[in-house]
């Protein structure tokens, strides 16, 4: 038997209606009726009320549904690791794309650059054999 059906058979046992065990419990109305239909959990907070409340132990409310409650956080792992994947390959691919506009907004100075790429960064300023302008002679006073 699940846990839904274990906390709706107390629940009528005890003649109480969902809003009754809602405030019982510290819930709402709703968290009763997700619990009964199997949508959602109870807390650990919320199960120790309800054994104390039903004069059962935790155990007995939870026995057969612990196997599905560890086959869901399972579950629920193997899709958070698939998440970080899809994640880190979104992330390489923005990195990818913004290298690459870095790289077309300067393609003249891709260019430039290139062109010296043989020689040191101290001799690409110096002019080039016997290009420099030749000193004016000296003038005598």
């Amino acid at each position: 038997m699940e846990l839904a059906k274990r906390i709706r058979e107390h629940r009528e046992r005890l003649g109480m209606s969902q809003a009754d065990l809602a405030k019982a419990v510290f819930v709402t109305r709703n968290t009763i009726s997700n619990w009964e239909t199997n949508r959602t959990y109870p807390d650990v907070q919320s199960l120790l009320i309800l054994s104390n409340l039903f004069g059962v132990s935790i155990d007995s409310l939870v026995k057969e549904d612990s196997r599905k409650m560890q086959d869901a956080l399972a579950a629920g792992a193997k899709k958070m690791a698939r998440l970080g994947v899809v994640m880190m390959a979104f992330g390489l691919a923005r990195l990818v794309w913004v290298i690459m506009g870095i790289v077309s907004i300067c393609p003249a100075e891709h260019h430039r650059l290139s062109r010296f790429s043989t020689g040191s960064i101290a001799n690409r300023h110096r002019p080039r054999h016997g290009s420099a302008p030749r000193p004016a002679p000296a003038q005598e006073l």
